[in-house]
């Protein structure tokens, strides 16, 4: 009997323990309270709701909000839209009353103004033929790209770089893949490439910025 309850003390004081090492921070001031969702290395990271002087429910990453979610101040307004690094950042809504909303879009916790940004932007190119851009739903976020030579895969590049502002990046077939993607989202390539016939190998490079959220294919033709 002893041992029994000895074990329901180890165990218990095990699991608080644990409990406290895990615990999920938010990394604003105002929202460090309660936390409730997913979690990454002790921060609040995927989807998640924290509430503290303010409530926000949305998406998570390293802590702050990061991608689509709600704020609600204290005062009782509230945005719904898109967040980077706890900052409003691309379309959205601030609402401070039934008859006092505006819709638009924010820069760095800024209103910029009601106009549409353009789906996507080529900052620079060098030795691309042509490109194309295609949003395929909502969900997931992510840009998958494929390197085209002919109108064939181009799988016979040299010193390929793939610099992105957000997300992950893993490799699918012969496609690169930037996923958990918080747009905007400024991506740059660079790689040596061969022409049709495979005689000449000329360095080509591409920067681009897509600014509506969702799921895209991006083709790179040489």
């Amino acid at each position: 009997m002893k041992k029994i309850i000895l074990f329901a003390i180890i165990f218990i004081s095990g699991y608080t323990l644990s409990a406290q090492v895990s615990e999920c921070k938010v990394l604003l001031p105002r929202l460090s309270g309660t936390y409730e969702g997913e979690c990454r290395k002790d921060l609040a990271h995927g989807k998640g709701l924290a509430q503290g002087i303010d409530r926000y429910e949305g998406e998570f990453r390293k802590g702050y909000p990061d991608g689509r979610g709600t704020y609600r101040w204290a005062d009782g307004t509230f945005f719904e839209g898109y967040w980077k690094q706890g900052l409003r950042e691309g379309s959205g809504r601030m609402i401070y009353s039934a008859d006092s909303i505006i819709t638009g879009y924010w820069k760095a916790d800024k209103y910029s103004g009601k106009q549409d940004l353009k789906q996507y932007e080529i900052l620079q190119t060098r030795y691309i033929a042509r490109t194309s851009f295609t949003r395929n739903g909502d969900s997931p976020s992510q840009v998958k790209i494929k390197l085209m030579l002919g109108g064939l895969a181009n799988n016979d590049v040299q010193d390929f770089s793939l610099i992105y502002s957000s997300g992950e990046e893993f490799r699918l077939g012969a496609a690169y893949v930037v996923q958990n993607v918080t747009y905007p989202v400024t991506i740059r390539i660079t790689y040596l490439t061969w022409n049709v016939l495979h005689t000449v190998l000329s360095p080509a490079a591409i920067e681009f910025r897509i600014n509506d959220p969702g799921n895209w294919d991006v083709n790179i033709q040489n």
